[in-house]
């Protein structure tokens, strides 16, 4: 039988590839891990730039290209992480060091998780998840948080 073991990489296009490396390094805490299209034998071969960005487990190819446009109020397109709970905090505090607008944290009915949104330069939607394991504690870590339930586009009451 065939298996899929994860995910090896994500790859999006983005307007200035420099500035990308910049951002996704300082933000995510990533490390550019490849380079390709930058050498004298990728130009020849017309290759474009791109890197590949190594964040935990998670690795993202970003490419010099045409950005593509998110419609405004369509949320399931974003690019969801995780990491340990006990960041949270951190990474609320962190990400708003860096300049970046938070959105959440977002509960999501009936499951431990709590998501934070945020944009990158290019208008790619980003999330980082947290499993709290029950409903009950998520809940009560996002109201105490100010969040609400639901995703930056609809929000629900918590009833």
């Amino acid at each position: 039988m065939v298996s899929i073991t994860g995910w090896h990489h994500i790859t999006y296009p983005v307007g200035d590839i420099d500035a990308a490396s910049a951002w996704y390094t300082r933000v995510l805490g990533g490390e550019v891990v490849m380079k390709t299209g930058f050498s004298d034998i990728d130009k020849r071969a017309g290759r474009n730039r791109q890197i590949w960005v190594k964040a935990g487990d998670s690795i993202i190819n970003l490419a010099e290209g045409p950005v593509i446009a998110r419609p405004e109020d369509l949320h399931f397109y974003h690019y969801a992480m995780h990491s340990p709970v006990d960041q949270l905090d951190e990474w609320i505090a962190h990400l708003e060091a860096n300049d970046v607008e938070v959105l959440g944290p977002y509960g999501h009915g009936g499951v431990g998780l709590l998501s934070l949104y945020f944009d990158d330069p290019f208008g790619y939607r980003l999330e980082i998840i947290f499993d709290f394991g029950e409903y009950e504690v998520a809940k009560e870590e996002a109201i105490k948080r100010g969040g609400a339930l639901g995703n930056p586009s609809a929000q629900y009451d918590w009833e």
